[in-house]
C-alpha cells in the first residue's frame, strides 16, 4: 500500500486554512485588529457551524495519522481549538 502521509497532511493545511477563515466569519471575534480571537460560545448554529465541526473532526482525524502540524502564520487560538484546549 502507498504512504499517503505527505497528502494528508497536504490536505490538513487546506482545511486548517478553511477552518481559521470559517471560524472567523462564524463567531463573534474579539480583540484588536490582527490579533483578535473568536469568543467562545458564539459560534452562529446553521450550516456553516456544521462544516466548522466536520472540518474540525476531519483535521484531529488527519492529525491522529501524522502528528499535529505547525501551521506557519496561523494565529495561537486556531492549534489550541485544534487541540481541544479552546471551545468554540
Amino acid at each position: 500500500m502507498t504512504d499517503h502521509t505527505d497528502l494528508i497532511r497536504r490536505m490538513a493545511a487546506e482545511l486548517r486554512d478553511l477552518l481559521r477563515s470559517d471560524i472567523e466569519g462564524c463567531a463573534v471575534m474579539t480583540g484588536p485588529i490582527g490579533a483578535s480571537e473568536p469568543k467562545p460560545g458564539t459560534l452562529e448554529e446553521g450550516t456553516a457551524a456544521a462544516v466548522v465541526r466536520r472540518n474540525l473532526a476531519l483535521i484531529r482525524e488527519a492529525e491522529a495519522v501524522t502528528g499535529p502540524q505547525d501551521s506557519p502564520g496561523a494565529p495561537a487560538w486556531l492549534r489550541e481549538i485544534i487541540d481541544g484546549r479552546r471551545e468554540l
